[in-house]
């Protein structure tokens, strides 16, 4: 369980002074029934604190405090505690930023003025504005690999379960128990509430148009960073077979 709920996005307002008031009042927020061995904080941008260069979590008290990168990632060490355990989940970079909004174009003059649906988005249409597949806020957040490095570096591989959403999305159960497996709980079930659509908030019926997903794999950064991932996770990406 998640405690109160499962993004606390919490954790990255640490600012170095009085930690254990930080720590007291972040642990309140777990309060779960005695039957639960286990909690968790699923809030996504945790990683990007990894980043040096993220746009966003920069901002955050704990980045001011220790910088992005591996100051912030051993700052949260010493909040968690060294035998933390992390599961990261990565999606394609194409539909991952189309479901937060970005249009399927690689290039800003490609851009058109379509309606964007805000019901499931954690970011304004102004924000959202002359962004692309290559250009902006999404498009540096792409290379996930960017983010994860610093984590890998201040926390052993061995407490890191690295899964993919294609794989999620065709076997859910598969998924659940490596989770489970991981963390060293009983297997079960997968939740029935979780199935049809339940499993996340920003999963979207948008298409991206023939070719762009091609183009965009295609890209030699893309293609870097796509292969700093998979030697980072240990994990084969299908992302560039075409369909």
């Amino acid at each position: 369980m998640g405690g109160k709920q499962a993004e606390h996005n919490c954790i990255w307002n640490y600012e170095g002074d009085n930690k254990e008031d930080f720590l007291d009042d972040y642990t309140r927020q777990f309060q779960v029934k005695c039957s639960k061995k286990i909690t968790f904080d699923s809030s996504p941008r945790t990683i990007y604190l990894g980043d040096p260069a993220d746009e966003q979590t920069a901002t955050y008290p704990i980045a001011l405090r220790y910088g992005l990168g591996e100051g912030a990632v051993a700052a949260l060490k010493d909040i968690v505690g060294a035998d933390a355990k992390f599961i990261a989940m990565f999606r394609d970079p194409v539909p991952w930023a189309m479901s937060n909004g970005v249009q399927d174009v690689l290039n800003e003059e490609e851009l058109q003025n379509i309606q964007v649906n805000r019901s499931n988005l954690g970011f304004s249409k102004n924000f959202l504005r002359g962004q692309t597949l290559t250009h902006g806020f999404f498009a540096k957040r792409a290379c996930y690999a960017n983010g994860l490095e610093p984590w890998l570096k201040v926390f052993p591989r061995k407490q890191f379960l690295f899964l993919t959403s294609e794989d999620f999305f065709a076997d859910p159960q598969a998924t659940y128990d490596q989770v489970t497996d991981f963390l060293g709980v009983k297997r079960a079930p997968y939740p029935e509430k979780l199935k049809n659509g339940g499993s996340g908030r920003r999963r979207n019926n948008r298409k991206h148009h023939d070719g762009v997903h091609e183009q965009y794999h295609s890209l030699p950064w893309v293609k870097t960073c796509r292969r700093r991932l998979e030697d980072l996770t240990g994990l084969k990406f299908k992302w560039n077979d075409y369909e």
